[in-house]
């Protein structure tokens, strides 16, 4: 069964946040310390700071701080009704899904038909929300499919996107045929060439005698690198070789 799956690239996501719409959605998620995090943080008087003397007041109207460890955590609950408007699809059996990690959004469907309908509510909730979507970096990949000439053409406001038959999410590669072959040796090679950076480190500081110095910048560079998304490229059922 082929799936369709739009990989939507938000607009500088975490810039375009409308501060008076955040500190709104925030009073109705009946949080008293959801509400004073958000108050502490986002209102008062900001000012611009030149060699170190305070000028005029700028007042700031959107986006999230860059930085702060809170910032993906407001982004998630502002967004947190994206499930709601774009995946439900009265009149189906079965209701899309929705694959979110923050700004990194994938659509996926089993028919081009609701797909499209996901598409276009989620064009109705950017607006909603003072979001927009980049056409330019949104593409879409058929699972499962073996050529593009019976796939239909997707739109995003009257946009045509672009179809791919390899796409890089969240640092693992997808690819059409469902395999986590081509993943996993992506993923091999970025192994090889960090253990090849951990040498040249230990090298350059005339350290390859010191074997726990070597294990310890191994463990610290090298492994944390090849064990990323493991637990998806390495499953054994979805490693294979495509027919």
């Amino acid at each position: 069964m082929k799936v369709y799956t739009a990989f939507l690239d938000l607009l500088a996501a975490y810039d375009s946040d409308p501060r008076e719409k955040l500190c709104r959605h925030a009073k109705n998620q009946d949080s008293a310390v959801f509400e004073r995090y958000h108050s502490s943080m986002y209102t008062g008087c900001l000012y611009l700071l030149i060699n170190g003397d305070q000028f005029s007041e700028v007042a700031l109207n959107r986006g999230l701080k860059q930085g702060c460890p809170l910032s993906p955590l407001l982004y998630s609950l502002y967004n947190n009704y994206w499930t709601e408007r774009c995946c439900y699809c009265p009149g189906f059996s079965s209701n899309p899904s929705l694959t979110d990690y923050t700004d990194d959004i994938a659509l996926t469907s089993n028919t081009a038909v609701n797909l499209q309908l996901q598409l276009n509510k989620f064009y109705d909730y950017s607006l909603f929300k003072g979001l927009k979507l980049n056409t330019d970096t949104t593409i879409f990949m058929v699972f499962f499919s073996r050529g593009n000439s019976a796939i239909p053409t997707f739109t995003y406001d009257g946009t045509p996107l672009e179809i791919v038959t390899e796409f890089k999410y969240l640092g693992l590669t997808l690819t059409r045929d469902g395999s986590m072959l081509t993943a996993a040796e992506k993923m091999a090679d970025n192994f090889r060439s960090v253990i090849a950076r951990v040498y040249r480190i230990c090298d350059s500081k005339d350290t390859k005698h010191r074997k726990h110095a070597m294990l310890w910048l191994f463990q610290v560079f090298a492994l944390t690198a090849g064990l990323y998304g493991c637990q998806v490229w390495a499953t054994s059922s979805l490693t294979y070789d495509s027919p």
